[in-house]
């Protein structure tokens, strides 16, 4: 990794410390709003109320909702991972269709090496921590 290469965990936690700071801003800009306009009823208050308030609270918000997917996506290659053995296609149909007999028989068929009742048990266990995901 180079001096600027990050790792995935470190610029995650790096965007949930700007969602942090941005809903302390949120939460603090109304006041400073408010002080800055010194109770001047001046007409850009609204527009830089809303910029303030988009930039914050809808920033924060989608930032947060990113993270969730992100998160969610990252979580699935771990599963991936965990089950390397199947290659994408394989792991894919096990997750689409579930565990069944004739699933078994046909991924022994395209993993002859593996033991049957082994196999089976993998993909049951595919099958739970892939639903544990969604």
């Amino acid at each position: 990794m180079s001096d600027t290469a990050r790792s995935v965990a470190e610029i995650m936690n790096g965007l949930r410390v700007v969602t942090a700071l941005l809903r302390t801003a949120e939460h603090a800009w109304p006041q400073g709003l408010r002080e800055e306009l010194g109770g001047l009823d001046a007409p850009e208050s609204e527009a830089l109320a809303a910029l303030l308030h988009r930039s914050t609270h809808e920033t924060a918000n989608q930032l947060a909702e990113a993270l969730r997917e992100i998160d969610k996506l990252l979580a699935q290659v771990q599963v991936r991972r965990k089950f390397a053995h199947f290659n994408a296609q394989q792991f894919d149909r096990i997750v689409r269709q579930g565990w069944s007999l004739p699933l078994v028989q046909e991924l022994q068929g395209e993993l002859p090496a593996s033991n049957l009742s082994e196999l089976s048990a993998q993909m049951k266990q595919v099958c739970q921590e892939w639903a544990l995901l969604r």
